[in-house]
Formats: C-alpha cells, structure tokens, sequence
C-alpha cells in the first residue's frame, strides 16, 4: 500500500443520449438467429457470472454483451464478449453503462502466491486519485496490527468490506485505477470477469517467495503458504494488460 492513503472522486455521470431514432432490436441483431444462439449459449453457460462472482448460483435470464457492440457485428457474434446473467444483473449493468460509466475503466486485479509481491506490485505504480483494495492492510488498520498478522477472526469482516466495495464498484467508477489484491487466482479470474477487470499474475517461485519474507515474524507459516500455493496453480509468467505499462 503506498504510504498516504489513496484517495479518489466519482467521475460524473453522462446523461442518456436521446435515443428516439434508435434502431428496433431486430435491426441491431437481436432477430430469431440470435434468439435461437442465445438460448444454446444459456443452455451451455445456465448461470449468472456475476452471481458467482458473490458464490450465489442464480439462473441465466439474458446472454449479455461484455463490451457493448454498438452495431459492429463482428464483436455482437464473437464468443468471447458474452456472458450469461441474471435478469437482474444485467438490468444493473445496463444501468450503469446507460449513465455513462466506461466500464472496465483501469481496473486491474493483481494475484500471485503470498510473498510474491502484489502489494509491493501495486505501490509502485499507484497514483493519485487510484483506489486500492488490499485486504491485509484493510484488516490490519482495523485491528491495530501489522499486515498479515490480523487475529483469523476478523476475516470474514474482510470478506464482507471486500464484497461491499465490488457491488459499489459495479454502479460507479474511479477516476483513476481500481487495484485490487487477491492471493486466490481463481477468486480473481472470477472477479475480473464481473468487474470487467483485467488480470496480473506476478511472477515467483517457492523459494523467492520464502527469500522475501525471511525477516518476518511468520516467515515459516507464510513459505508454507507459497509452497502451498505454487503446488496447487503452478508456475506464473507476468501477465501485463494492454495499456498499464507506465502505471
């Protein structure tokens, strides 16, 4: 975490352009075609992302484009910009991108064994105006202590402020960066997808790992960690988004 605390402001909202001249939604592509697709699509993918992006297990109602597309077709038909939600997902995300949020704005998701570096990571490149979500540090002010050294407690505190700050993240967005720090891989590829984030993975191995914590206190409960967490992912080459070099 940086030293001072980030700060940030709510980027103001557009309003809706008028929109009385606006193609049917058979004209934009939503004709028998995609209706026949985009029930294949829900068969194939029948719950909500962003539900299980909270672990809840809700029914997919709408086959929703990530990005919208705007009329070009080639993005409406590619696979890879779709998702299946929930009726009232998708009403929530359409809300906000209708007020003008850019969505996916400079939000990155930084993961890697405990040890590797995230937070060193995301301190480094932060700026002013950036949010950053860094659940040890949170937890730590919270309790008085040193970060990774919160009583096992107040952990689920942790999880509920973190939920707290994504659901708020889905109706505004920061004028700078959005970080956040997650050690779970798969939590955060999952994250990612409902945020519309994209994805670091800092690179390490057990032993550079054990190396950069040797001078702390748990130093031997958090080797075991990083052990732990190479075995069960592998091994991680950087993974840098478009556009952040430079953050």
């Amino acid at each position: 975490m940086p030293r001072r605390a980030p700060t940030f402001r709510i980027a103001p909202t557009q309003p809706r352009a008028n929109d009385t001249n606006r193609a049917s939604a058979r004209q934009r592509g939503y004709d028998t075609t995609w209706e026949k697709f985009s029930r294949q699509y829900r068969s194939d993918h029948p719950l909500c992302v962003r539900c299980l992006g909270f672990r809840r297990t809700e029914p997919a109602a709408v086959v929703d484009h990530i990005r919208p597309h705007r009329g070009n077709m080639a993005l409406f038909w590619d696979v890879s910009n779709l998702q299946s939600l929930c009726a009232r997902c998708h009403n929530h995300k359409t809300h906000s991108e209708d007020r003008g949020y850019e969505v996916g704005k400079q939000r990155v998701i930084v993961t890697g064994a405990p040890g590797s570096g995230k937070s060193t990571y995301v301190r480094e490149r932060m700026r002013p105006g950036d949010l950053c979500w860094d659940q040890d540090v949170v937890l730590a002010t919270l309790t008085g202590t040193q970060p990774h050294e919160s009583p096992a407690w107040v952990c689920g505190l942790g999880v509920v402020l973190r939920d707290a700050i994504v659901a708020w993240l889905d109706n505004n967005i920061v004028e700078g960066a959005t970080w956040i720090i997650i050690g779970d891989r798969d939590w955060a590829l999952v994250l990612a997808a409902r945020l519309h984030a994209q994805v670091i993975d800092i690179p390490s191995t057990p032993d550079e790992c054990t190396a950069r914590v040797a001078q702390r206190r748990d130093a031997t409960r958090y080797a075991d960690a990083a052990r732990t967490w190479h075995a069960r992912y592998g091994p991680v080459t950087m993974s840098v988004p478009n556009g952040t070099a430079g953050w």
